[in-house]
């Protein structure tokens, strides 16, 4: 029987119609709840997220950590579950362990499938800059499926304009550091804090942990360099939670003077150095210079051909070296006169953003006004 233009044709459309209102005004009432949520998939991302969550409460604006049990996170065991629980708890953060899917608002740091079990705006707050190519915040894959990425800089927004409009993208600096930049913290303090007693500068390392680590490359000639410098190491978070790297974590305790665990405050590991080694691949390498401009750097890579692997930007920020037969020479001569110094300092903002410490007010701003649009 045909019901194209029937009885029953009508009925069915009503049903569907009504059904369709019900839908849509459940769904706004739930959405009439503006609450924010930080979906957790690691725990590092608890650092990057802390200012602007904080910013919130005090505004008013509700908003919780969301800390899923590897079972039902989805990412699951690549969660480091345990360790999150404990750092939120020492921050004394509260935080519930399932999603809310009507919370107007999610935030991840990667791709947008983290967040899958929201139906409200989903946003990606970028962290670091990177230099490589296939860097994964540089990647379509860090963006498509947002309605917002925020980002740190120009540089970054320019990135992001390749796959999403221009009013997706938000530039409001780097929340994380605002503190810094508002206390900048006391060198002795904080060597005093590190128990670091020693008259050698400090060479501080800041090694990457995949297949981009340059610990076992490397390894033995920063060991040399302990003879001249006083070695900390600022690990990988990965490099101390994924079993697979247990090689590079017993190497670092062979090479170093002191090993700074994977979430130990970033911040330190970078002023209390008068020279940085830094894997080209590392976000830390511009997030270094960021925080402190005027500190000598060279960087490392594993790959032999450094032209096609990195973007030509980097090359402009500091010496560049894949050969760990150069790296004491190298080291010793930019010790002495790093000439880089000049364009990192002028540049920094292009690339990583404003160190004005208002990224995290930068952030609310746009948060509020998107909880507030109709």
């Amino acid at each position: 029987m045909n019901f194209k233009y029937g009885l029953m044709h009508i009925i069915l459309k009503n049903l569907e119609k009504n059904v369709l209102e019900f839908v849509n005004k459940r769904n706004a009432k739930q959405f009439e709840h503006k609450k924010v949520e930080f979906y957790l998939m690691d725990s590092f991302e608890i650092f990057h997220y802390l200012p602007i969550y904080n910013s919130l409460i005090q505004e008013g604006i509700e908003a919780n950590f969301v800390c899923e049990p590897i079972e039902t996170n989805t990412v699951h065991k690549w969660f480091d579950y345990d360790n999150a629980i404990k750092i939120l708890d020492n921050l004394g953060i509260k935080y519930t362990q399932s999603a809310d899917p009507y919370a107007k608002i999610s935030f991840t740091t990667q791709r947008a499938s983290i967040l899958s079990k929201y139906y409200g705006i989903k946003i990606n707050l970028n962290y670091g800059c990177g230099f490589n190519k296939t860097n994964f915040g540089n990647t379509p894959e860090s963006m498509r499926g947002f309605d917002y990425k925020f980002v740190h800089s120009k540089y970054m927004a320019k990135i992001a304009g390749k796959v999403l409009r221009k009013n997706q993208v938000k530039i409001i600096g780097y929340p994380k550091h605002d503190n810094y930049f508002k206390n900048l913290p006391n060198k002795k303090n904080i060597i005093d804090k590190l128990n670091i007693k020693t008259n050698k500068p400090i060479l501080v390392y800041f090694p990457t942990w995949d297949d981009d680590s340059s610990i076992q490359n490397f390894g033995d000639e920063i060991n040399k360099l302990r003879k001249k410098f006083y070695v900390v190491t600022k690990a990988h978070h990965c490099t101390f939670r994924v079993y697979d790297k247990k090689n590079d974590l017993e190497k670092l305790y062979q090479i170093s003077d002191k090993v700074l665990e994977g979430n130990s405050n970033f911040s330190d590991a970078v002023v209390i150095a008068d020279i940085a080694l830094i894997d080209g691949k590392s976000g830390s390498s511009c997030e270094v210079p960021y925080l402190k401009s005027s500190l000598p750097i060279v960087y490392l890579s594993v790959r032999k051909d450094l032209q096609n692997y990195f973007k030509k930007d980097i090359f402009k920020f500091g010496r560049f070296i894949n050969s760990p037969e150069k790296l004491t020479d190298t080291v010793l001569s930019t010790f002495k006169n790093d000439e880089y110094i000049k364009f990192r300092t002028k540049n920094m903002e292009y690339y990583l953003g404003k160190n004005d410490s208002n990224s995290t007010k930068r952030a609310i701003d746009e948060i509020k006004r998107i909880l507030n649009k109709k």
